[in-house]
């Protein structure tokens, strides 16, 4: 059987960090919690909360790498993910992935997993900012209505983005577009740091949205261009999982920067 070059198998990955956030699981949930209400030791939740939540992080990511590597079916990753949310859920699946870890051999790497990944960051993005954005913007002094209008900016923005990246994808082709949306939107990042004010919010989220618009239609047709036409629902599962990925990521690591 094929090994990486550090001498372990991916789902040694997947384990050693499902152990690790199975453990911090029940800290949050046994130890924690009770300290909070009955010791009045609210530190002790942020704490675990947080711990919890950066290896969750990390679990995630090995799910990913594991997925990547021995293109397992989908569902065992899916599995691997709801898992995490039980008690001793980890540790019992841990146990399957022992029995079982022999049988699967580590596949060369599909470059099309690049696009798969640029497709979850790029809705990480997304989610991340979403659960801060109305407080950042009333920070800056926005009142509640103009603070749910910077929210819905990115999103009508985007829709703009969606509908022009179509346009240039069908005349340039998929990769040039994907290229050009990437780079524009790593730009408009950076343009957080000089915000100072409601209306220079506005300005950037309106770039953000739009710019980051014309990443996904590009993504998805970039895929289909390369997917033999059997293997389409497939693939449209498997970028379901990373959209679904992205939904539980962003938040959590928005959640734990703040």
């Amino acid at each position: 059987m094929f090994k990486n070059k550090i001498g372990l198998h991916p789902i040694t990955f997947l384990r050693i960090t499902g152990i690790i956030d199975g453990i911090s699981l029940l800290v949050l949930l046994g130890i924690a919690m009770p300290l909070k209400y009955w010791a009045d030791m609210p530190f002790a939740v942020t704490l675990a909360g947080s711990l919890h939540g950066g290896i969750f992080i990390a679990y995630l990511l090995s799910i990913l790498y594991s997925q990547i590597r021995i293109q397992w079916n989908v569902g065992w990753s899916l599995l691997a993910v709801l898992v995490a949310f039980i008690p001793f859920g980890n540790f019992i699946y841990d146990g399957w992935l022992k029995k079982y870890q022999s049988s699967y051999s580590v596949k060369s790497f599909n470059k099309i997993w690049v696009v798969y990944a640029i497709i979850m960051f790029t809705f990480i993005d997304l989610f991340t900012q979403l659960p801060v954005m109305s407080t950042y913007a009333t920070s800056l002094g926005a009142s509640v209505m103009i603070a749910g209008f910077i929210v819905g900016m990115y999103s009508m923005t985007n829709t703009l983005g969606n509908i022009l990246s179509g346009v240039f994808t069908d005349r340039f082709g998929p990769f040039i577009v994907l290229s050009i949306g990437l780079f524009m939107t790593s730009c408009s990042l950076l343009l957080y740091n000089l915000i100072t004010d409601v209306p220079g919010l506005i300005i950037v989220r309106f770039f953000h949205g739009f710019l980051g618009g014309l990443i996904v239609p590009a993504a998805f047709t970039y895929l289909a261009n390369q997917t033999k036409s059997k293997k389409q629902g497939s693939q449209s599962a498997v970028t379901g999982s990373f959209i679904g990925l992205a939904a539980i990521c962003g938040p959590a690591y928005s959640g734990i920067m703040a």
